[in-house]
Formats: structure tokens, C-alpha cells, sequence
């Protein structure tokens, strides 16, 4: 396996030129025929700045009239390349969201040699999230032979089974750059892809930065978590997360700091559907309950570097013929200086220890079926302080 450097991909190709002399008018062709497709030789490989550069015969056989018969083997050096992708991108937080990956083609320049035009092409992988993206440019050269009779592509190699290796996002410590401080993290991803039979790395290293403040201003070079508090509010209705953050300034002084912000947690009633059921209602009992994280919000800002959002559940209530469903909304505090960025006060739901109490209310009854109200209420423990929520359901049974 060959390894490539990856950088801003920028094509290399060598372009032959001659003392100035105006190149030779080609041959008027009357008859021509391609009898043997030919071949894409070995490749070649060259390092280069940041990557690797390919290169390789590609050559056919052509036969016909001018003014006279020819025979000629038609043989061109045709280039590819790999580079590095080494960017350095501005952020403004350090919430990526989920990475995703797509591939496209693309066509470039060309240049001609004789009969033979060489168009630049790539096959471009572009990574993105919700912050930033890059682009892998794999650039590959494909010829047509057409001498006004004859029409043929020559054989070529091109990029192709792009596998990718997934990437790492690593702290590096902050620094100045003009008159602004920037906090600074590494993104390093790579990807195998293979060309004329091999297989190559190509690899990204993407500086991201965020912007702490004026130079002129003690920053943070470096943060940790050294302690971490959640209690309950007065009002029982959520938390008082606090943190202890230990940082590195960029005067020299190491300083411990105390940063706190409130987290709440909420049930929403969900609107159910009437349900009819072929079944009586002693055949109905609760078996077990069940909490499904469901998605969270974007968060928002407080104050003292924390960053809010919230998480929503599905509290789920088995009754083995239907399901009850009611949401419970938490929020998370996540500390955010622009160098550490971590959650705290970290709380989760068990779902063994939810509590359910159910009333059935006789609302109608016919010769057939009776009519239910089935209101509930459930508690559901968090973090040493318990929550209630409720929802109903009318509910036809047989009789």
C-alpha cells in the first residue's frame, strides 16, 4: 500500500514545450481504423510535495490513408495525482453535528498531442458537517484519438473504491494570529482509494480555529474539568449545574474557576388516537415501561460559557395490545470556553424505576362494547428529584 500526502489539490501535469517553433499541421486523414484498443501501461509513481504523482503509457494502434498508408502506434504519457488536503477553516463552535460524504466527477483543461486530447478529470470526495466540509481532488488524465475518420478513447486508469477510514478531532493549544486569540483543534481524516491496480492513502489535516478574543487579552491556552456538581433547584423543577475548570493563560498564571447555570426537565402530553380493541377489558394490564432517546434541540447560550440544549425522550408505557406514549424533555449543560468543551451535570433516565397509576373511567356502554377513559399518570426519578407526567386515552373494548 502506497501513502500520499493530501493537501489543497491542485493538478500537476507537465506540459511539454519547444524552442517556440509552430508545431507541424497534422495530415489530412481519408481512411483510418483503430485495429487494436491497446493498453494503459504500468503506472509510474513520483512523490511530490504533499502526495504522489502517477504517470503511465496509454497507447493504441491505428492504421489508414493520408496520401499515402500509414500504420502507427499512437502512445501518450498520461498523469494522475493525489495530494493532501491541508486546510486551516474558521468555526464558531465545536458541535460538528454528523459528518457525512458524497462523490462527484469533474472535467478540467486540456491539451492536445497530435491526434490525442487530454482532458483533465477528478474524482472529488467531499466530506462535511455542520461547521465545515473538504474536498479530496484525485485527478486523473483520459485521451481521445480523433483524426476526423477515426474516434476512440485510449485506455486510461482513474480513481476508483474509495473506502473511508473515518477521522479524529484532537485538542492543540491556543494561539495568536494578527490581533485575535483563536482556540485551536486538529480534524485528521483519511480515505484508500485505489488507481492502475493499487491501493493509496490520502489523508486531511484541517486546523480548525474559533476566535477567543483580542491578543491583547488574557486567554485560555489550555482548560480541563477538575470538579463537577448537580443539585436540585428550591423549586424541584430541575438542577444547579455547576463546574470547577482549571486553565492555562496565556500571561502565564494557571487559574481554577467556579462557572454554574440551571438545567430544567419537562414532560409534554402527547394527543392519542381513539382506540377500538377486539379484546375485554380485563384482558388489559400494564406490562412495562420503556424511555427511547428521541433527538435534542440545537442549544442555546447562557451565561459563565455554558451552552443549553435539550434532549427529548419517548416515556413508553407497554400494555401488550397498545402502547401509551408520553415525552420527557431534559436539558444538558455543556461547558464551552472555546478551548474545553464537555458536558456537566450529565443525568440520565431508568426506565425500571418509572411509576405508572392508571384510572379507567366507564364513559359509554353499548351491547357490544364498553367505552373507557384510561388517564395516567407516571413519576419518573432524575437526578434525586422525581417528575410527573400524565396523559389519557379513550379506549373502545368489547364487552
Amino acid at each position: 500500500m502506497h501513502y500520499l500526502a493530501v493537501a489543497a489539490m491542485v493538478c500537476a501535469m507537465s506540459i511539454f514545450t519547444s524552442c517556440k517553433k509552430e508545431p507541424l499541421p497534422l495530415p489530412e486523414v481519408i481512411e483510418s481504423e483503430v485495429y487494436d484498443n491497446g493498453t494503459a501501461g504500468e503506472v509510474t509513481t513520483t512523490p511530490m510535495e504533499n502526495g504522489v504523482e502517477m504517470s503511465y503509457e496509454s497507447w493504441i494502434n491505428v492504421r489508414g490513408v493520408t496520401k499515402g498508408t500509414f500504420d502507427n502506434k499512437v502512445s501518450v504519457v498520461l498523469y494522475a495525482n493525489a495530494q493532501d488536503v491541508i486546510l486551516p477553516l474558521d468555526v464558531a463552535t465545536w458541535n460538528m453535528g454528523e459528518f457525512v460524504t458524497s462523490t462527484t466527477h469533474e472535467v478540467g483543461e486540456s491539451r492536445t498531442e497530435g491526434f490525442v486530447t487530454i482532458v483533465d478529470s477528478a474524482l472529488v470526495y467531499t466530506v462535511s458537517c455542520d461547521r465545515f466540509e473538504f474536498s479530496y481532488r484525485l485527478h486523473y488524465e483520459v485521451g481521445t484519438y480523433d483524426d476526423g475518420v477515426s474516434r476512440q478513447v485510449m485506455p486510461y486508469h482513474y480513481f476508483k473504491n474509495i473506502r473511508d477510514n473515518g477521522g479524529v478531532l484532537e485538542d492543540a493549544e491556543s494561539y495568536v494570529d494578527g490581533e485575535a486569540a483563536y482556540a485551536r483543534k486538529i480534524y485528521r481524516h483519511s480515505i484508500t482509494v485505489d488507481f492502475g491496480g493499487e491501493s493509496y492513502d490520502v489523508e486531511a489535516v484541517i486546523t480548525l480555529r474559533r476566535i477567543l478574543g483580542p491578543a491583547s487579552e488574557p486567554y485560555p491556552l489550555t482548560s480541563e474539568l477538575v470538579k463537577e456538581e448537580i443539585e436540585p433547584l428550591v423549586s424541584q423543577d430541575g438542577f444547579l449545574v455547576s463546574a470547577w475548570v482549571k486553565s492555562k493563560l496565556s500571561t502565564g498564571e494557571t487559574v481554577t474557576d467556579q462557572f454554574s447555570t440551571k438545567t430544567y426537565v419537562y414532560t409534554n402530553e402527547n394527543n392519542m388516537d381513539l382506540l377500538e380493541l377486539n379484546c375485554k377489558r380485563s384482558d388489559i394490564s400494564f406490562i412495562n415501561a420503556n424511555i427511547e432517546y428521541v433527538d435534542k434541540s440545537s442549544g442555546e447560550a447562557e451565561e459563565d460559557d455554558f451552552l443549553v440544549y435539550t434532549e427529548r425522550y419517548k416515556c413508553i408505557l407497554d400494555y401488550g395490545y397498545f402502547n401509551m406514549e408520553i415525552d420527557l424533555l431534559k436539558d444538558q449543560a455543556v461547558f464551552d470556553n472555546g478551548v474545553l468543551v464537555t458536558e456537566v451535570g450529565k443525568t440520565e433516565f431508568d426506565a425500571s424505576k418509572v411509576v405508572v397509576k392508571e384510572t379507567w373511567i366507564q364513559l359509554e356502554e353499548t351491547e357490544t362494547t364498553v367505552r373507557y377513559l384510561l388517564d395516567f399518570d407516571i413519576s419518573v426519578p432524575l437526578g434525586g428529584l422525581t417528575f410527573e407526567g400524565g396523559c389519557n386515552r379513550t379506549i373502545v373494548v368489547s364487552k
